[in-house]
Order: C-alpha cells, then structure tokens, then sequence
C-alpha cells in the first residue's frame, strides 16, 4: 500500500509554498494543483485569494491587445465560478476595474453580478474607474441634497428617469456595504455616497476620489466607520475630508460617521495650498503613529510655508516629493 500524506502536512507545505515572493510562485501552485486532488484543495486557496476583474464593454470596439488580454481574463474567470462555485469562496482581495459603468441591458450583466454575489469573503477590495474620473450620479455635486438610494439619474437636461447603470451601481453598493469588508481603495470615482460605506472598513485609499455627504430619501440608521488607516491622494480627497470635517463642526446631520480618533496611519498627498485643511484632520487624530507626507506639501514643509509639528508618538515618518501610487 502506497505510503499516504496526512492532510495537515500537505496543507502546510502548500502554505509555505505560497508565501513565496519569487517569480514563478504561482505556476508551482498550478502545478501541485493538477498533480492530486489532495494538492489542487490546498493550492486553489491560494490561487484564488487574489483576483484582478477588469472587463471592457461590449461597446468598445477594437480595443488595445492589453484591454482585449484582460477581458478575456475577466470573462474566463467568470465562466469558471459559473462552472464551480465553491472557488469564489476563496477569493480575499479583489481588484474590480471597469472602463465604463455597465449599462442595465449589457447581456454580460447577469453574469457579472451573479459572479460577484459568489465572492462573500472579499476583506479587501478595489473599485476603479480605468479612464477618465466619472462622478457616480452625473450632474451631482450638492453638498447635503438629499438622493433616493435608488440612485436616480439626472440628465444634461435635466430631467430624471432610472439610471441606466443602477443594478450595477446596486450590486456595488451591497458589495462595498459588506459587513466583511475591512479595506476599500477608490480610484476615479467620485461622489459615491458616503452612505454606501460598510462600518466594517478600517482601512480607506481614496485616489482621486470623493464621496457625496447626502442623506438618502429613506429612513437610514446613522451609522460609525473607525477608520485606522487613511490615505488620501490628489485634491478631490482632500476636498471630500474637509468638506466632512467641516459639516460635522458646524452640526449638519451626516449619513455617516467618520471616526478618526483611532486613526494610526494617515498618508497625504496635495497641493501646498491645501495645508489649512489637512491641519483640521491633523487635529483631530491623537494617536497617529505613521504620517506620510506626498507631493507639493512636502515641498511647502522644506520651503518653510508650512510648519509640520513632529508628535513624539509617531514610529514612521516619510516626507517625499514624489507621489507614491496606492498599493495593490
């Protein structure tokens, strides 16, 4: 009888295969995963833990060999929790990029949803617009007007009707709103209700993004995000907190409550002239550990235009002229 492997052996090494940061770790991954049903269990765990989702529209025509790779990829991988399930259980981290947000009558729609409904144990999560910024309501920019939490779509013209994009824009919202969602990077994407945020998140990238301080139609219970990291680049970000601080100083109602007494880490990113705002976060946080200052701002710190006063309980400092992209 051939000698068997107990399962906690097998796990372990595929474990320790996997913290490997050397090229190539995921094809020995792949590898074990089609040698034996006992190492494809162990390894798919860990083939799966990170997804990047970044299809096109079916609109766009011959797009760039890159943008048609990663639709491919995309639409693949979709097929493939269709076909098994229980992979979609192992995702972790997603990476959800669109080029456009897709339209109610996309014939890939269903799929799209039904695949992200699949993923349940997503902590960490990105949500990118890979073009230009868009705004999530388009013609909204009101500081504390109210908004259905249908999300109803305004025209140039003004007149209102479903937006055409709003069982994405729902499924996204229940996805950002999950109770195990502990990190959210936002690129490109502004105004996103504040009311969409989970109070589950602790850590916050928001890069070139903002989101809308309104209140929804619909009775909706206040609710607390303690935030423990922040990081904020370009000025959109940095409007958003000060319009935040700003409204919560003077006692406007908030949908959403932004507790940054236990903040730890704060990155920023900005233009010089944006130091009177960054001073009020600044302010409000006792126990920063880590400060990173990015950009301009550190600029106007050498120049002697701004004056950082250094707390004795800060363990890292990082003072750079250039901008650092947010880490995947």
């Amino acid at each position: 009888m051939p000698p068997t492997i107990p399962d906690e052996l097998i796990q372990l090494i595929i474990d320790n295969l996997a913290q490997e940061t050397r090229e190539g770790c995921a094809e020995d991954l792949l590898s074990c995963s089609l040698a034996h049903n006992a190492l494809r269990h162990a390894a798919q765990k860990h083939l799966f833990e990170t997804v990047q989702l970044w299809p096109s529209p079916p609109s766009l025509q011959d797009p760039p060999p890159y943008q048609a790779a990663l639709d491919e990829r995309a639409l693949l991988f979709v097929q493939l929790l269709k076909k098994n399930p229980a992979l979609g259980l192992h995702v972790r981290r997603l990476d959800y990029q669109v080029n456009q947000f897709p339209r109610n009558d996309e014939d890939r729609l269903d799929d799209l949803l039904q695949a992200i409904e699949m993923m349940p144990n997503v902590t960490d999560l990105t949500l990118g617009y890979r073009r230009i910024v868009v705004p999530w309501t388009e013609g909204h920019r009101m500081l504390m007007a109210p908004i259905p939490r249908e999300l109803v779509f305004q025209n140039r013209k003004g007149t209102s009707g479903e937006d055409p994009h709003s069982r994405w824009k729902r499924a996204v919202v229940a996805l950002i709103q999950r109770t195990q969602l502990k990190t959210l990077r936002l690129a490109k994407i502004r105004i996103l209700p504040l009311y969409s945020l989970s109070p589950s998140i602790r850590t916050l990238y928001l890069q070139d993004s903002s989101f809308s301080l309104d209140r929804p139609l619909e009775p909706f219970e206040n609710r607390c995000v303690k935030l423990e990291s922040l990081n904020c680049e370009d000025d959109e970000a940095v409007n958003f907190v000060d319009d935040y601080l700003k409204a919560e100083e003077v006692g406007l109602p908030l949908p959403v409550t932004l507790d940054l007494s236990g903040l730890r880490r704060l990155g920023i990113t900005a233009l010089c002239g944006y130091h009177e705002r960054w001073g009020r976060v600044l302010r409000r946080v006792g126990h920063l550990c880590e400060l990173e200052v990015l950009g301009e701002l550190h600029r106007a710190i050498n120049e002697g235009v701004l004056t950082l006063t250094l707390r004795p309980q800060y363990t890292v400092l990082v003072l750079s002229s250039q901008k650092r992209r947010s880490p995947r």
